[in-house]
Order: C-alpha cells, then structure tokens, then sequence
C-alpha cells in the first residue's frame, strides 16, 4: 500500500512514492509522474536505480501529451469505438512509451514499467473490446484512474471491476499485473463509500500469488501477485485547475485515514507473505544443493 506523493515509507504507507523533481527517498520507493516525452539519460538529477522498485507514467494519452482523449470520445462524451486516426494519434506516444521502458530496463533491469490510464480510456477499452489498443507488452503494471466525481461512477463493482475483468482477460503477457488506485480525498468528492470496495477485490485476486515471474526475475516484491499494489491519490491536499482535493491526511479525511490504516494492520495472507520471501529462495537453494 501507498500514497500518491508521499515520500516515506511509513507510518501510512508500505513504500515510498516521489517525482523526479523532488530527492529520492532512502531505500526502495516508486518514482512516479515521469514525464513519458523525456529519455531517462535527460535527468537532471541522479537517481540510485537500484532502489526504485517501479517507474509509473500517469496518463501518457491524455490531452497533456496527446489528442487522443478526444479521438476517442463522440461529440456527446461517448466511447467512439471505431474512431478516425486513432492509430496515427497514438504512434508517437506509444514508440516513446516502449522506450521509456526499455530505458528503464536498462537502468534498472527488475524495476516495474508503469503505466496509469485515463478514465476515458477505461471506459473505451470496455465499451469497445479492444484492451490491447492500449495495453502493450512493454507495460508490467496497468492501472487508470477513475472516481466519484468522474461522468458515470457508481460503485467499485458496477465500473471499475469489469474493466480490470476485461484487462486481465485479455493480458499482452503473462506476467502483467495490476495497480489499484483509490481516491483517498474527502473533497470534491467523499471517496469513503468506495474505498472497501478496493480492498476487499486486492485481497480476493491475491488470495494465490502464481503469475510467471516474466523478464524480471525475482524482485520479492510480490511477483506472483495480481494486483501489485493499491496507490491511494492523495496524501496532502492539491488544486487541479478550480478543483481541490482534500487528501486523506487531511484532518476533514480523518474517517478515510482510519479506514486506511485498519486496512494496512491486517495481517498478510499467506500467498502474500510468500511474495516477501521469494528473493532469498534461489540463495536458499544452492544452499541445500
């Protein structure tokens, strides 16, 4: 478990999460929000690689980088199943996504390649049953983002699940995992109601831990799992445009903090706990060999 923009591992979360403008934290973290238009080597300050476990990308097809949020939508806000230039609007972003992540392979060979989509793009990868149009197999954890206050939500069950159904269903590779991401703001929009919905799917996909280990290896940062990790946005509180999120330490979020925090004292389960381990059993092995 962890928290969008919140640089310690500890007391609210398991590991660190930071963007490349601030200092990376010690020990292993998520470095995320990385700018997917700028190599790796373009830095303008050094990482230590070896402690970053996953570099996420938020977005790479939105209107920040692309057209193709509005390629996708009809004039009403519908899915456009069958839209003109699609394939042309995404090219660019998606040859530099892949080498983002071989960048990233490079420097950092069990590190995971993130990448976070849009709510839109959730909806049309539903509605229109194409999944790979977006989901490559240069891409080890997938995730989007979608809440309340988004066009069309309702619950955990009745949006998100069967979008994450047809994500695994249909997986550009075996070892592909998933990324949940709540809201953990009280404002806009309380995210409370939903938050166990969350919870209670990553403990039912994580029940048994047996994905293939793909090209990284063993990382013992839960490899065999479905859902790799559940990142809460937000810790702190920001504005988006005439927005403004009230994050869970947010003493008006102090009932999502609670909710958080029960989550994270649950014990592990044993499939879980397993994924702790899985690093020292090849060293284990040559040991009884």
């Amino acid at each position: 478990m962890a928290l969008w923009d919140y640089p310690t591992a500890g007391p609210n979360a398991d590991i660190a999460t930071f963007y490349p403008t601030e200092g990376q934290p010690a020990g292993r973290s998520i470095l995320i929000g990385w700018n997917p238009t700028i190599p790796l080597n373009a830095q303008t300050a050094p990482f230590v690689w070896s402690g970053i476990v996953a570099m996420q990308i938020d977005e790479p097809y939105s209107t920040r980088y692309t057209t193709v949020d509005n390629v996708i939508r009809n004039a009403d806000g519908t899915p456009a199943c069958h839209p003109a230039g699609l394939n042309a609007a995404m090219a660019n972003m998606d040859a530099m996504l892949a080498q983002r992540a071989a960048e990233l392979k490079a420097v950092a060979p069990r590190a995971r390649f993130w990448v976070n989509l849009t709510y839109g793009e959730a909806l049309w990868i539903q509605a229109c049953g194409s999944p790979q149009t977006f989901n490559r197999t240069y891409i080890d954890v997938i995730s989007f983002d979608w809440y309340s206050n988004n066009s069309g939500f309702q619950s955990f069950d009745a949006t998100i699940k069967p979008v994450l159904t047809t994500l695994l269903s249909s997986a550009p590779k075996p070892d592909q995992q998933l990324a949940l991401i709540p809201g953990v703001f009280s404002a806009p929009a309380n995210q409370l109601p939903y938050l166990a919905d969350y919870f209670d799917y990553a403990n039912s996909m994580n029940q048994s831990c047996n994905l293939p280990f793909g090209s990284r290896g063993v990382t013992g940062i839960y490899d065999g799992c479905t859902i790799w990790a559940v990142l809460g946005f937000l810790a702190g509180n920001t504005r988006e445009g005439s927005t403004q999120y009230l994050g869970m330490l947010d003493p008006n979020s102090v009932a999502i903090a609670t909710a958080w925090q029960n989550e994270r004292e649950l014990p592990m389960g044993p499939g879980l706990v397993r994924q702790r381990t899985r690093a020292l059993q090849p060293a284990l092995q040559l040991l009884v060999k």
